[in-house]
């Protein structure tokens, strides 16, 4: 396996993490187990109005995190399988797009609670 490949693999798997991670922390805080923080989670100054402005955006936002985890991991997986077959270059194309998933999933998500908490 060649560095390229590694590299690849990589990026496929940090796809195939972070969009899970997103939809994780928008699950804890619907369900009231992640408080409002300024550090964590859909940060607008809808949601970080109250606790329950918080839960509200972050339920309304699930959906969409949903989706974008499901999506991230899928794109993820395909770009590790593409690495280990050889093409490296089309590996990482398809994991940029899915790391591109994750940023525009995550903008959709923080959308959907902005609207939400208002």
């Amino acid at each position: 396996m060649t560095e390229d490949q590694v590299g690849a693999i990589v990026v496929g798997v940090l796809a195939a993490v972070l969009g899970p991670l997103v939809w994780w922390v928008t699950d804890r805080a619907a369900a009231g187990s992640l408080a409002k923080n300024h550090f964590v989670g859909l940060r607008t100054g809808r949601t970080l109005a109250s606790e329950d402005a918080w839960r509200t955006g972050h339920r309304a936002a699930l959906p969409w995190a949903r989706r974008t985890a499901l999506g991230t991991v899928g794109l993820g997986v395909v770009a590790v399988v593409i690495a280990l077959a050889g093409p490296w270059r089309a590996a990482v194309a398809v994991g940029l797009v899915a790391l591109g998933v994750v940023l525009v999933g995550s903008l959709v998500a923080t959308l959907a609670a902005h609207r939400a908490a208002g």
